[in-house]
């Protein structure tokens, strides 16, 4: 968990700089198409390579969609997606298995046109967990975050004449129960603890949308019954500790790992999620794999 402060507004600041950092490098996924709603919207976090070339780690059934159409991706605060910027898939061997054998992980190697913008905003590499970072401590905190399809609002921009749409980046802590018999780790989606997050706005759309947002965050800080996670499959889970190594001043890069990629959840209560221990070899491997190519090609 992260030190308590005695000082209610250095809590508050911690939980704020906590959130920034996990939502900077949090993006949604939708289709293409500036005058037709996003039909789905999936999650995904954006990583620097050794060599600081960034790609979007995510679940492999959101990248394979981008097979059968255009993708653009938005992120905190944007004001419109970034069109076509998928370049290449590259899925984990055992994406297409089945039953236990499945990892739903795959990169999504980007276009040059989306380079910088996701370089800007994408976590390093060394954030992403090992093998042994998935035993949790009991006071280990657990954050969820994704774009979960109810929070995504429709509106007609009648100002530009085309549809406008509301994507609500969600980041909560969670109660985590543990690997299941896939070897999954299970977390509650059901109820959990709101962190400070923003709708991200394509335009302002008038006060009646600013009120539906308002209805949608929930309580931030207090346990709060949250939404249908659908469309946050692809998404981080991150596991926030009270120590770390090294002895630094407490950060929340020092101080968190990425643990898991969302997968999937059952209607009842609980979100599957990919443990790092399952594709972090695999992962660094293309991290490499991906930098040798970028300097053969110049």
């Amino acid at each position: 968990m992260r030190p308590v402060s005695k000082i209610p507004q250095l809590a508050e600041q911690e939980s704020s700089a906590e959130t920034h950092y996990l939502t900077r490098s949090l993006i949604f996924i939708v289709p293409s198409g500036a005058h037709e709603y996003a039909k789905y919207v999936g999650s995904g976090v954006a990583v620097l390579t050794p060599d600081d070339n960034p790609v979007v780690l995510t679940a492999w059934h959101v990248a394979k969609d981008a097979r059968d159409g255009i993708c653009s991706f938005g992120y905190e605060y944007c004001t419109s997606a970034v069109e076509d910027f998928v370049a290449e898939l590259i899925p984990h061997p055992s994406a297409e298995a089945h039953g236990a054998d499945e990892v739903d992980v795959a990169l999504i190697i980007p276009r040059p046109h989306a380079v910088p913008l996701l370089k800007s905003r994408a976590i390093g590499h060394v954030s992403i967990g090992r093998a042994e970072d998935v035993a949790l401590d009991a006071a280990d905190r657990c954050i969820a975050c994704g774009t979960p399809a109810e929070r995504v609002l429709n509106a007609e921009d009648r100002a530009v004449g085309k549809a406008a749409q509301f994507f609500g980046l969600l980041a909560y802590t969670c109660r985590f129960r543990g690997p299941n018999a896939m070897n999954l780790l299970e977390i509650d989606w059901r109820q959990g603890i709101v962190e400070p997050s923003h709708f991200q706005r394509s335009t302002p759309l008038g006060r009646s949308l600013e009120q539906k947002e308002l209805e949608l965050q929930g309580t931030v800080g207090e346990v709060t019954l949250l939404p249908n996670p659908k469309g946050m499959s692809g998404g981080p889970l991150w596991r926030f500790r009270a120590t770390h190594e090294g002895g630094s001043l407490w950060t929340p890069a020092t101080a968190s790992r990425l643990v898991g990629i969302i997968r999937s959840w059952d209607q009842v209560r609980t979100l599957f999620v990919e443990p790092v221990s399952r594709w972090a070899d695999w992962f660094r491997e293309q991290l490499d794999a991906v930098d040798e190519r970028v300097r053969k090609n110049g």
